[in-house]
């Protein structure tokens, strides 16, 4: 991951001042694009009686994988320098946490991240008059796959997780209507279970995740802004 946020700040960079020269943009406008990059998460899991304490903690169990999806949204220019604006996303990841031990052949449980989706908002300060700097915050939902268990031959379902986001990131005019985008996004789950024995244990799972993406977008200008 560290490679891929060289390679996008690095290309970012290049843009931007390639950029410098060209017309001056009107951000004021509705957008569409697809993105690509790489996720890492963190999940922090305990078995626990229900009502009781917890029997075990797995915490900082993690997984990296790619993640790619498509955004939509507006922005409106305000005066010369700023950009306020909402979106959406939805994206497909390819993760898989997994719990092994050395006594045992291959892993013990294993749930992958199947996708994720995001809406919120994003304010933003231009620079040299065809780059944006800006924030985003947002609210989001993660869908995985059921706990499977494969020394028992049997799974156990698990609810979408919910939770909210932060990030920023850069965006560049390319011209007609193009724009590059470099973004960093953290998102913060809240915890869910799943029940392991109904009523006397449960799989509690809390994660977290780490996003960086490179997005290409078109832009659609709004008529008399």
């Amino acid at each position: 991951m560290n490679r891929l946020i060289a390679g996008i700040s690095l290309f970012l960079s290049l843009t931007a001042t390639a950029s410098a020269a060209d017309t001056k943009t009107n951000w004021t406008g509705c957008y569409i694009g697809v993105g690509v990059g790489m996720a890492s998460t963190t999940n922090n899991a305990s078995i626990d009686v229900v009502g009781g304490p917890s029997i075990i903690g797995i915490d900082g169990l993690g997984s990296n994988g790619a993640a790619f999806g498509g955004q939509v949204g507006c922005d409106i220019q305000i005066a010369k320098q700023f950009v306020v604006g909402a979106w959406g996303s939805y994206d497909w990841h390819n993760q898989e946490w997994s719990i092994s031990s050395g006594l045992i052949g291959g892993p013990i449980a294993t749930m992958s991240i199947d996708t994720q989706w995001a809406i919120g908002g994003r304010a933003g300060v231009i620079i040299n008059e065809n780059v944006l700097v800006y924030g985003l915050i947002g609210y989001t939902q993660m869908q995985t796959s059921a706990v499977k268990v494969p020394l028992l031959a049997t799974s156990f379902a698990v609810s979408d997780f919910s939770g909210m986001v932060f990030g920023g990131g850069m965006e560049m005019a390319l011209g007609n209507g193009l724009f590059l985008t470099g973004e960093y996004r953290y998102s913060r789950f809240d915890a869910e279970a799943a029940s392991l024995i109904p009523g006397v244990l449960n799989l509690n799972m809390e994660p977290d995740m780490h996003t960086v993406s490179a997005r290409l977008t078109y832009r659609f200008g709004v008529p008399g802004l």
